[in-house]
């Protein structure tokens, strides 16, 4: 949370699972942090049931992207989920 505070960016992605903390843990860190809480936050995940996907947008997610994924598409897979955000 800190070197995201520190870097302030746009957009947060997270992978599901990391070393050290989840992705959900941590997101739901970042929900409890003002500084940080209204970053939209990306998932990149290979848990891609519906049930986790479920989790993920409760939580306020504002996309998802399963893997594996096409780095070629990424770009244009996080404008949509910017774009869908305005």
């Amino acid at each position: 949370i800190e070197a995201i505070k520190a870097f302030k960016p746009d957009l947060v992605m997270l992978d599901w699972m990391m070393p050290g903390m989840d992705g959900p843990t941590l997101y739901r860190k970042m929900l409890e942090t003002p500084e940080v809480r209204d970053l939209p936050v990306v998932f990149i995940t290979a848990k891609a049931s519906q049930k986790e996907l479920d989790e993920l947008r409760a939580l306020g997610a504002a996309g998802t992207i399963s893997k594996p994924f096409s780095p070629r598409d990424l770009p244009g897979q996080l404008r949509a989920i910017w774009h869908s955000l305005a």
